[in-house]
């Protein structure tokens, strides 16, 4: 015996055999490791499988036929006596050979066949519901189960203003409708499409976009469509019909809201607090709420978990970027808050297990036990590259219940949409020329003198500073440097800058440089700089509800500063900015009283002397001219009117004066850069008759809707629920 296994280990066979055994070997862990770190298809790993097995009994042949050769060709030279025998031996050898080559290659081919399909499926399925119980990241790394990715072509769908997001969707329960928005021409137009039938689409009728439109989703039964029109909510039957208001009561802050037992749970605009209301319409009910911390604070994006008792809801420092916050788990009975996932927005509970919500451009899961309503994971990152708007928590996705998912690729559209460029108007919008470009502006000001312009320049990593730009000598300085400074305004006499300090109050830095920026009034809730008086008193506001308030002129004293609440607006707007006239004597400030954002003047500081609403159609960012009695405003379908005024008698000390206005012209129309969070985007210069003016990189011509001109699709992810839970496993 042991003569024979030393002959064997010389012979090809044998080395063919162990060589082969350690490729093989290596094959397998490219399959296990490699493979899945790249999300390389199943197909991939079937291959390499079926050529590894049928790659053995080939190499043995081959190294069984040389050696048979090495035999023949030995005889051939005479190593050996022949014979007529022997002669006749490589015949039968040959024959032998190819007899037993083939039936050994036909039945290692059907093994090979089914060890590569069905181990693979197995070795899927055991992933996927096994992944915890393998030890360390290891489970992590094999069981990366990529779903099926499809498309689906909306069409050509325009960019809403504001968001500037193409579209938003929502699929209902049963995943057989579709609900997506085009826009174009200032109107936004409700389509459903029967995902059981090709191009079967059709209109379900036309938004308001004015306060808010959109954010769509099915009821429970998936009989109604509901969504957002005017700032309203609203609801149509997914058959079609008129559309039916559940409150007009009530604005809706814009943010998603949910239902459940017929009743829809929302944020009311006006406090950003949490309502609900029936289905059908009737009386809306404020929510508890519990504890101090949360009072100060703006709850959106409610959604409801399955026990029907709790709420995923986005708590944040104010009602302007309602997308930037806690994700906090909400007790609808007794109005208890917990905070579970921090810095995130848009968050909901699927049926898979997990919570999914949205961060910059992309859609994270994390394990969630419904029962002990515990986290029991790790955050993951799951779709990369999704269309967000994460200032206002807008996300262009949805999940049927039975885990397929739809969304649409792109970019945080605050980021990819928002470089701008800072540009000289003549009165009649024309004759551009660019002063500043390629950046992320907001909140230009010109100086009392106007020879420079103080500005906010907001940074991807989502910081922003106060900087200044002088206008002669063409250099722009930087006047702050916390990372969260916003909103400058000047004082009349141009030496200081007051300007809003995060969610902690204001600041006044020097404009020129020469000294540290102070605090001036100190707040932990979010308060935004309005104006400065000529007088001195600085007019601000914040609260939930908002509130106006003026701060004494006396803010360099050591004495503590008490600001004093004015009842300007009962609705303040959402871009609320009030202005003082030149000559101190008249306030004009943005109010939502009559349900839509309309332009109001009042006297200052008696503001109880008289009110006059100078818009006629939704408007906002009002400019006084600094001589001539012209008021500018910006309407919400980017056109700049222009209204005159006379001062028909002048105020006396406690006597309030008259002012009559004429009727609104319009100067130009020219497509801006409109964010509620950067406004105002333009300035007056009296001197130069010329209107300083933020648009989009490019310019007008090169707007938003030209750059998507392009079809949109959404991408379609079958077995998504099996894709999370190989991505995103519990711990447990």
């Amino acid at each position: 015996m042991k003569q024979f296994w030393q002959k064997f280990q010389h012979r090809n066979v044998a080395k063919v055999a162990t060589a082969y055994a350690v490729v093989g070997w290596l094959m397998l862990q490219i399959i296990e490791i490699v493979l899945p770190t790249f999300n390389a298809p199943q197909w991939i790993a079937q291959v390499i499988i079926f050529v590894v097995i049928m790659g053995f009994p080939i190499a043995l042949l081959i190294a069984w036929a040389t050696e048979a050769s090495n035999s023949l060709q030995g005889r051939e030279a005479g190593d050996l006596p022949q014979s007529t025998k022997a002669l006749e031996q490589p015949q039968k050898s040959r024959k032998y050979f190819y007899t037993v080559a083939t039936i050994s290659l036909s039945i290692v081919a059907l093994f090979a066949f089914y060890v590569s399909t069905v181990l693979v499926r197995i070795d899927n399925v055991r992933l996927s519901n096994t992944a915890e119980n393998l030890p360390g990241n290891y489970s992590q790394i094999v069981t990366n189960f990529r779903g099926y990715r499809s498309a689906i072509n909306l069409g050509f769908t325009g960019v809403r203003g504001n968001h500037n997001t193409r579209t938003d969707i929502a699929v209902s329960p049963d995943g057989k409708n579709l609900a997506f928005l085009r826009h174009g021409g200032g109107d936004t137009e409700l389509f459903i499409k029967d995902l059981t039938q090709p191009n079967a689409e059709r209109s379900l009728g036309t938004l308001n976009n004015v306060g808010g439109s959109g954010l769509l989703f099915f009821s429970q039964t998936g009989e109604w469509l509901h969504f957002i029109s005017g700032a309203k909510l609203v609801r149509v039957r997914i058959e079609g019909g008129s559309f039916q208001t559940i409150s007009n009561e009530y604005a809706v802050l814009r943010s998603g809201y949910t239902e459940f037992n017929d009743q829809v749970i929302f944020t009311n605009a006006n406090d950003n607090k949490l309502y609900k209301i029936p289905s059908s319409g009737g009386e809306a009910e404020k929510l508890k709420l519990l504890g101090d911390e949360q009072a100060t604070k703006t709850f959106s994006w409610p959604s409801v978990l399955p026990n029907n008792k709790n709420l995923l809801v986005t708590s944040s420092s104010g009602s302007e970027q309602v997308g930037i916050g806690d994700i906090l788990l909400y007790d609808i009975e007794t109005g208890e808050t917990r905070t579970i996932i921090s810095t995130a927005s848009n968050a909901r509970y699927l049926s898979s297990g997990h919570i999914v919500f949205t961060r910059d451009a992309a859609l994270w899961a994390v394990p969630f036990d419904l029962n002990a309503l515990e986290i029991t994971g790790s955050q993951i990152p799951v779709i990369q590259g999704m269309e967000t708007n994460s200032q206002l928590g807008h996300a262009a996705y949805t999940v049927t219940e039975d885990g397929r998912l739809y969304y649409l690729s792109g970019g945080n559209t605050v980021e990819t949409n928002q470089v701008g460029q800072i540009i000289w108007l003549d009165k009649n919008g024309q004759n551009a020329e660019i002063m500043l470009e390629s950046q992320v502006y907001g909140h230009i000001a010109l100086s009392p003198d106007e020879t420079r312009v103080a500005l906010t320049i907001f940074e991807s990593s989502g910081t922003s500073d106060i900087w200044v730009w002088d206008i002669d000598r063409k250099t722009l300085g930087r006047r702050t440097f916390e990372g969260k400074a916003s909103r400058p305004t000047w004082t009349a006499d141009g030496n200081r800058l007051i300007y809003t300090y995060g969610a902690e109050g204001l600041r006044t830095v020097a404009s020129n440089g020469t000294e540290p920026a102070r605090t001036i009034f100190a707040s932990n809730i979010i308060t935004n700089i309005s104006g400065v008086a000529p007088s001195g008193e600085i007019i601000f506001d914040t609260g939930s509800p908002k509130s106006t308030y003026l701060l004494d002129p006396n803010y360099d004293s050591n004495s503590e500063m008490v600001a004093e609440k004015i009842d300007l607006a009962p609705t303040v707007h959402i871009a609320h900015r009030s202005h003082v006239s030149p000559d101190g004597n008249w306030i004009s400030y943005v109010s939502m009283e009559t349900g839509l954002p309309q332009i109001y003047v009042r006297p200052f500081p008696n503001i109880y002397g008289g009110k006059w609403q100078i818009s006629t159609e939704p408007s906002g960012q009002p400019i006084w001219s600094p001589s001539s009695n012209e008021i500018f405003y910006w309407t919400v379908d980017n056109r700049q009117f222009s209204v005159p005024f006379e001062i028909t008698q002048q105020g006396n000390g406690e006597q309030v004066g008259v002012i009559e206005f004429g009727t609104p012209q319009l100067a130009f129309a020219r497509q801006g850069q409109r964010d509620l969070a950067r406004f105002p985007a333009w300035d007056y210069s009296e001197t130069r008759e010329r209107f300083l003016f933020i648009e989009r990189q490019g310019g007008a011509g090169n707007t938003i809707e030209d750059a998507l001109a392009s079809q949109t699709s959404l991408v379609v992810v079958e077995n998504w629920f099996e894709e999370l839970a190989s991505l995103a496993p519990s711990d447990n």
